[in-house]
């Protein structure tokens, strides 16, 4: 996979130099997280970088360095991505990026290949001088070349690949947490990836999750009037009493977690504060919940995908279940509620 970033990045930048080649790989491996010292300066440079380049809407949004991250290009950013988003993205991700020497000295080794090969501009000795000096340096963080910066103008933050996916979900939440506490809700299809986007902001964020499967109807409720409702198959009782009815709460609370196996609450989640609580999971957007969120998040995923991902994620016996049961539920309450159009943001996945 690094080859093919190494000679991708020289096919689009050919005035790289040795120093170039040996930036991207080290930020392939450790990610961009040298440079934050204080997260109030990171955002500030950023802020001021920002003032400082002219827009290029023709770069692309993000370019892909390996190992799950991107370069993020500054000047190809919209209004809608604020700054303070991106440092939040670029601090989480380098929070989460170590990786190790040995695996970058892998990585430099495939270099040293590609010049022997000569399918890179620079001779083995070339690159062994190089790489001499370097190692003397412990391989510390290197700056581009003074050619590279000329021509190419280099302005971006090193970011994971799936936070660069949600930017604009992320400033949306951020700007609106500014000055007040904020309910996220997360719903949508099943399969598309509700948790999955919860996790991401929670890393984010550092906020709490309540998930809506905790809240699943229990036995005694099943009656069929019940289970016609759109969305009637949720305890929505019991979420507006333990939940909605603690959103606005300073202290922390609890709420009980549905076990689908006993039809029993069997032990309790601790929700402590926080100024951004997600509320993730099918129904969140229920109009008897709604009025309560700041921010409505919708996902969406085409039939064959969900289908698919239910079958990894559940296997086959149980997509029949979905396909005839949970599916058609869920189609139901989508359409009586005009869920998806209401959202303040709308995902496909």
């Amino acid at each position: 996979m690094i080859k093919e970033i190494i000679l991708e990045h020289l096919r689009k930048y050919p005035f790289m130099e040795i120093t170039d080649l040996i930036k991207l790989v080290f930020q392939n491996e450790f990610g961009g997280g040298h440079l934050i010292k204080d997260e109030n300066i990171s955002l500030r440079r950023i802020q001021e970088e920002l003032k400082s380049i002219e827009p290029n809407k023709s770069l692309p949004l993000t370019e892909d360095i390996g190992n799950g991250l991107v370069r993020l290009n500054l000047a190809a950013l919209d209004e809608k991505i604020s700054p303070e988003a991106i440092n939040l993205c670029f601090i989480a991700s380098a929070n989460e990026i170590k990786g190790s020497v040995e695996s970058f000295e892998s990585k430099i080794s495939v270099i040293a290949k590609l010049c022997k090969e000569g399918s890179v501009p620079f001779s083995e000795k070339q690159f062994a001088e190089y790489m001499n000096d370097y190692k003397n340096t412990g391989y510390a963080p290197v700056s581009h070349s003074e050619a590279y910066r000329k021509e190419y103008k280099p302005a971006y933050r090193i970011i994971k690949k799936e936070y660069a996916e949600i930017l604009e979900a992320v400033s949306i939440i951020e700007k609106t947490a500014e000055n007040k506490r904020t309910a996220v809700a997360i719903d949508g299809r099943c399969a598309s990836g509700k948790t999955a986007l919860a996790e991401k902001l929670k890393r984010i964020f550092h906020c709490e999750i309540i998930h809506m499967d905790d809240f699943f109807l229990p036995f005694e409720k099943r009656t069929s009037e019940r289970l016609a409702e759109p969305g009637g198959n949720i305890d929505y009782e019991r979420f507006e009493d333990e939940v909605l009815n603690n959103l606005s709460s300073e202290k922390s609370f609890s709420y009980g977690i549905f076990n689908c196996e006993t039809g029993k609450i069997e032990k309790l989640r601790e929700i402590k504060p926080s100024k951004i609580i997600i509320i993730e999971g099918s129904y969140s957007h229920h109009p008897r919940f709604s009025d309560n969120y700041d921010v409505k998040i919708f996902l969406s995923t085409d039939s064959e995908a969900q289908l698919e991902r239910i079958k990894e994620r559940n296997g086959e016996a149980w997509l029949k279940m979905f396909k005839e049961k949970w599916i058609p539920m869920e189609e139901k309450y989508f359409s009586a509620f005009n869920i998806e159009s209401l959202a303040d943001i709308k995902l496909k996945t």
